[in-house]
């Protein structure tokens, strides 16, 4: 008895849109910001990566272009996606 071979899970490639695109939206966050420890060196002590940034997320949205797309990539390694993107 032969099986089906499973599907392959779909993956997608999200590209950076081209700079002021009609979903172009800058990123401000407000006060207060709360960072946690960076990580660091463990034969010298010194910082090698970021802080990490904590919850509350609080930011402020302004928009420049026509509206505001699915994703939205602020400072640091944080992606803000819309609950419809999800």
């Amino acid at each position: 008895m032969v099986s089906e071979p499973a599907p392959s899970p779909r993956f997608f490639v999200l590209e950076k849109g081209a700079l002021w695109s009609r979903y172009d939206v800058e990123v401000e966050q407000l006060e207060p910001v709360n960072h946690g420890v960076g990580t660091d060196c463990s034969r010298c002590g010194g910082p090698i990566g970021m802080r990490q940034w904590l919850p509350p997320y609080r930011v402020e949205l302004v928009l420049h272009g026509d509206e505001l797309g699915d994703f939205i990539e602020p400072t640091g390694h944080e992606l803000l996606m819309s609950e419809r993107f999800v």
